[in-house]
């Protein structure tokens, strides 16, 4: 961008309205994972493999992310541990994690999801 762009109205109209709708969604964003837990407490009994998780928010958001030929790539491996969690959030979170990408990204972008197991030494 050059120096007489940044002077052009319409570019930071533009701006402000690109922003605005980021924070929007993001409060969305915010307020679906707000909501599942003021609904009911969490009960960690759920032990969940992430690899799972992800592959079941990709087969529910497979139409939104095919519409824009936005291929999903899930390396988390099967091999990490189970969390016990409470099962609705992980799902909750993933879906509302793609939804975000299904939006935001453009048309035939991939999205790599990568999960590490963390060694804290004693």
């Amino acid at each position: 961008m050059n120096l007489e762009g940044l002077r052009n109205p319409n570019y930071w109209r533009e701006f402000y309205e690109h922003v605005q709708a980021q924070v929007q969604r993001i409060m969305e964003m915010l307020n679906e994972l707000g909501a599942i837990s003021e609904k009911t407490k969490p009960i960690f009994h759920d032990k969940v493999q992430w690899k799972e998780v992800l592959d079941a928010a990709l087969c529910k958001m497979k139409a939104d992310l095919d519409a824009k030929k936005i291929r999903v790539d899930n390396k988390v491996s099967a091999s990490l541990p189970a969390l016990l969690v409470d099962g609705k959030i992980p799902a909750h979170f993933s879906i509302c994690l793609l939804k975000d990408e299904a939006i935001s990204l453009p048309e035939g972008s991939v999205v790599t999801i990568t999960l590490n197991r963390l060694s804290i030494p004693l």
